[in-house]
């Protein structure tokens, strides 16, 4: 019998300094703690393990926070822990983020001699003064430092880059995009900048001392993205995601499909068995958790047959072949198109949704309000 399917997050709340548009649950400046939570992430591995037989890991994404601001022998614990406690497929995408400046040649050989075979790292600009505007902590020269390391040891390297950015023009955009095209990265990662809530960068732009690109030019360089991207060969498969055939990350494309996944972590989140789970914010919290015996989930939540359908649409409509019409109603016992019949027909009038060769998508206009469409769905 086939077992099933099951993704792994773990999370590292470790920052050496906190961006200043990040609302994740990361930290700076808790490096006394960094033993005590390798301990607690390792007791939650182990007791989880019990709980996933009968389950074949896919996918393992270290991320964050900065994963790379623990040593190679931190990560390689967490590394050799999940092989030896796991069914770990042998062909499984294995993940760890870092940031430029946080990696060293000697740290990227030892990750993919311990089975790391994908790396993702955190440009967001080409030009200095707008990753010191964001409150990044490398540099430009820095980052090619570390992509040239990553290249070495990684047949799979995927760079994030952002756009909307306060002060960013349009020439400023187009010079980031043509020096990662340049690069050939396997992934790019492209993300529009969200501002939130208290955020130093949200505090700025509230009081006015920061401005952001208008909404026209903020999609102007969506479009301008894409057309560059897929000029080189470069294939857009999720909204922000775009990748050179054959490299589409499998790990958030498990999240996007309604695969079983299970985070490990402070704040990390988990579904499986239809419940989902989210385990404490607080570090601390987390870490006398797990030493209490304790699973440290803070919320859980049984998911109904119909919130299944729902998140399945809002996740499945991210990608851009959309949702395969026969397979949703093979796997929900939906037929979408008679159910939600009105809001496809709404947003198809407007130009918005189009159903084509059985797929149910957004067209290019209609990724540009996709949060009000997707909001229908939601009755």
């Amino acid at each position: 019998m086939r077992l099933k399917d099951i993704s792994i997050y773990v999370h590292i709340p470790f920052c050496v300094k906190k961006c200043f548009y990040c609302d994740f649950n990361s930290f700076a400046g808790m490096e006394k703690l960094k033993p005590y939570y390798l301990d607690a992430l390792i007791g939650e591995l182990k007791m989880y393990a019990c709980k996933l037989k009968g389950y074949k890991v896919r996918t393992l994404f270290i991320g964050g926070g900065t994963p790379t601001t623990f040593t190679l022998s931190q990560l390689s614990l967490i590394l050799d822990t999940i092989s030896s406690l796991y069914d770990v497929d042998d062909g499984a995408e294995v993940t760890v983020e870092a940031n430029p400046g946080t990696v060293s040649d000697l740290m990227l050989r030892g990750l993919s001699l311990r089975g790391v075979n994908r790396l993702s790292l955190g440009l967001q600009a080409r030009q200095d003064h707008l990753l010191k505007l964001l409150g990044r902590v490398h540099t430009y020269e820095q980052f090619l430092s570390s992509y040239y390391s990553a290249l070495k040891y990684f047949g799979n390297v995927n760079v994030d880059i952002m756009f909307g950015l306060p002060g960013q023009t349009m020439d400023m955009w187009t010079q980031t995009l043509d020096a990662v095209i340049g690069l050939k990265p396997h992934h790019v990662s492209c993300y529009s900048l969200t501002i939130e809530n208290n955020t130093p960068l949200g505090d700025m732009v509230k009081r006015g001392i920061l401005d952001l690109p208008d909404e026209d030019t903020e999609r102007q360089m969506y479009y301008e993205a894409k057309r560059r991207l897929l000029a080189a060969g470069y294939r857009h498969y999720e909204i922000s995601n775009f990748a050179l055939p054959g490299y589409q990350c499998k790990h958030n494309t498990a999240y996007w499909t309604d695969s079983e996944y299970v985070g490990i972590g402070a704040g990390a989140s988990s579904y499986y068995d239809n419940i989902r789970y989210k385990n404490a914010d607080d570090i601390t919290d987390y870490i006398k958790k797990v030493h209490k015996g304790l699973l440290p989930i803070e919320e859980f939540e049984y998911v109904s047959e119909r919130e299944k359908v729902i998140y399945a649409i809002i996740t499945g409509l991210r990608l851009i072949t959309g949702i395969n019409l026969k397979e949703f109603r093979e796997r929900y016992h939906v037929d979408l198109l008679k159910e939600y019949g009105d809001v496809v027909e709404k947003y198809g009038d407007m130009g918005f949704l189009e159903v084509k060769s059985g797929f149910l998508r957004f067209t290019e206009r209609g990724i540009d309000v996709s949060n009000t469409v997707l909001s229908d769905f939601l009755r």
